[in-house]
């Protein structure tokens, strides 16, 4: 961090190397040939001309190192921020992987349809993650097919309640005499039958 500061050319850098500005840098501090100091101003080139110049240096550095430091702070914070919002794919995906070993192959293949757009991919085009929140995604899933059950249950026709065995058995047509007896042979069987037909034609 200090080093882009740095290379910005913004920033001013002590004679130790430390950012900010010092009371004895070269163009706030001079002394001419017989050695007497002068304080300049950095920003116009001049001197303080107050009644106590040194002070009025002194003040310029603390107030210009006060104000780095914010500006530090600030950018810090914002790499950090930008940071955290490169990973989050990554961490919301290690964070879900449990539940998505968890779920049956339906949801898998409907979530995995719902979350492709949203996928992440690093420079050199790997898959890291996804942008989406993921349990927000699953609910979707879920809520997709419990409404695709509930439409399946209506179309389903609804299956027989099962009955009593005598319910379920047709009547018996035949009655107990004209219930077919033993015959002895191929004739009588035949004979039995047309008089069974006789006597249907004359009813």
């Amino acid at each position: 961090m200090a080093e882009a500061m740095k290379s910005s050319g913004k920033i001013r850098v002590t004679r130790q190397g430390k950012l900010g500005a010092s009371i004895d840098d070269e163009d706030i501090y001079r002394k001419d040939e017989d050695g007497v100091p002068t304080y300049y101003n950095p920003e116009t080139g001049r001197p303080f001309t107050g009644d106590n110049p040194r002070a009025q240096a002194k003040q310029w550095v603390e107030d210009y190192n006060k104000e780095l430091e914010q500006a530090f702070n600030k950018l810090t914070a914002n790499r950090i921020d930008q940071l955290k919002k490169d990973k989050e794919p990554i961490v919301r995906t290690l964070k879900f992987a449990r539940t998505y070993k968890s779920l049956n192959d339906v949801q898998r293949d409907m979530l995995d349809s719902i979350i492709e757009d949203y996928e992440v991919k690093d420079k050199d085009g790997n898959a890291i993650g996804y942008s989406c929140d993921l349990d927000k995604a699953l609910a979707q899933v879920n809520r997709q097919i419990d409404r695709l059950k509930a439409r399946g249950a209506k179309v389903a026709p609804p299956k027989p309640e099962p009955t009593e065995p005598a319910v379920d058995m047709p009547a018996s047509t035949t009655s107990a005499e004209n219930k077919p007896p033993q015959f002895k042979n191929l004739a009588e069987a035949m004979s039995w039958q047309q008089d069974q037909l006789l006597k249907r034609r004359s009813k």
